[in-house]
């Protein structure tokens, strides 16, 4: 098979297209666009935006953004633990059944 150089729309390296893989209808396939699969996702992102379908957002606040969901995410876990912690444990006595017949 013929060998295609393509050159990737990201980051300009050039790479080799496989044309063995079978296009799906209506499905983005990196490998057309890009050298690999970061930055394919970097290429829809980029037509994503200039569609309007997501809002123009550079993927460092959006990083960011995220480093402060899981942050939160967190500590709320981590409060109900504190609680528990600082909540002296109450200790009941059970008493069993066979307790009870061997007093009788």
């Amino acid at each position: 098979m013929a060998k295609s150089l393509q050159i990737c729309r990201v980051c300009g390296k050039q790479y080799e297209l496989c044309h063995s893989l079978k296009p799906s209808v209506g499905g983005f396939r990196w490998q057309e666009v890009a050298c690999s699969p970061e930055c394919g996702a970097e290429y829809l992102r980029r037509i994503r935006i200039s569609r309007g379908l997501i809002p123009d957002t550079p993927p460092q606040a959006e990083e960011q953004q995220a480093v402060e969901e899981q942050a939160e995410a967190e500590a709320v876990v981590a409060k109900p633990e504190a609680d528990v912690m600082d909540t002296p444990k109450v200790v009941r006595k059970r008493s069993r059944k066979a307790d009870k017949d061997t007093e009788e």
